[in-house]
């Protein structure tokens, strides 16, 4: 005997297998709509944290002049490099030191001949910012006529040399001809020039210090004949320029 089964019947039951199959395909994705991706994208460093204006930069210019030191007609110093302090920034940014140069140093500079107009002792790119210090470092002077160690050598006497203010290498060239005395070594008690100036440096621009090395009131004769340096500089101007 032969079955019929009712044709209504039969597209009932594939409309339920049917929606079945579409659930259970559905609920195999583990991602709802809108979810976000497993790999998060987000940084873990917070704006302004670490960072300094390393990246924004401009440049400094360290000139320096002398008001004379009347006892002596040569003061020379010799300069192994020129340091600033920039201030702390935003976040973890502690502030830093940053040395620059003219390229040319250690230099030995006859503060005399500073009288005659200011030179540039040290010229850099450094960070844009507030900055509080400069720092000069003394260097010894290379002498080819003494044997004796001396960051600063003083003479007495003779006629001015008519070399540049400022020499590299032997500094004997800076000697006064005929000079009456010296050189006489004066001691320089912490080996450096400490000046608590502050400015600001700004991104694109160039910042020219002028300094002024007060002879006079820097250098004095201690009572064994002998003489010591306790640097007296002030400036002269701060100028901006493109």
């Amino acid at each position: 005997m032969t079955s019929h089964v009712p044709e209504r019947l039969v597209s009932i039951t594939a409309l339920i297998l049917a929606l079945t199959l579409a659930v259970a395909c559905g609920s195999s994705n583990p991602t709802s709509p809108g979810s976000t991706s497993a790999v998060s994208t987000s940084s873990s460093t917070s704006p302004g944290t670490g960072t300094t204006p390393s990246s924004r930069t401009g440049t400094l210019r360290v000139m320096m002049k002398d008001s004379p030191f009347t006892e002596a007609s040569a003061v020379l110093v010799g300069f192994s490099e020129v340091s600033v302090h920039r201030s702390a920034g935003v976040g973890t940014d502690t502030g830093e030191w940053t040395t620059i140069s003219t390229g040319a140093l250690p230099a030995t500079c006859d503060l005399m001949k500073l009288r005659d107009g200011p030179t540039l002792v040290g010229i850099g790119t450094i960070a844009a910012g507030h900055y509080t210090q400069i720092r000069v470092s003394i260097a010894t002077i290379p002498l080819s006529t003494s044997l004796e160690t001396m960051s600063v050598a003083l003479y007495q006497g003779g006629t001015r040399s008519p070399s540049p203010a400022c020499v590299t290498g032997d500094a004997i060239a800076l000697a006064p001809t005929a000079a009456t005395g010296g050189p006489l070594p004066v001691r320089v008690p912490s080996g450096e020039i400490k000046l608590n100036h502050e400015f600001d440096v700004s991104a694109g621009t160039t910042l020219t210090i002028t300094l002024d090395f007060d002879g006079d009131k820097s250098i004095h004769k201690t009572g064994n004949g002998t003489y010591m340096m306790s640097p007296v500089i002030g400036i002269v101007n701060a100028v901006v320029g493109p």
